[in-house]
């Protein structure tokens, strides 16, 4: 019963193991001081959009866009 038991909490641990991903920080080339994104688009595990919005410095607030084709090694950017 105790082998029993050490199964179940091994095959447990091994799942969550197996099924984690980790977060990575990219840079989306997008231009400006403040550069903030509000929108995430995940087409497939290759392709995804970001939108959202920088900064000039004088208050102006600029639409911007970023977009990666290879899985977020390489983005780029866009004026909306």
């Amino acid at each position: 019963m105790k082998t029993k038991g050490l199964l179940i909490i091994a095959l447990v641990a091994m799942s969550f193991s197996v099924s984690a991903q980790a977060w990575r920080q990219q840079y989306t080339n997008m231009t400006g001081t403040s550069t903030y994104v509000d929108q995430i688009s995940i087409v497939d595990s290759n392709i995804a959009w970001v939108n959202g919005a920088n900064g000039t410095g004088s208050g102006v607030q600029i639409k911007a866009s970023a977009r990666t084709q290879d899985g977020g090694e390489t983005w780029v950017s866009g004026v909306l």
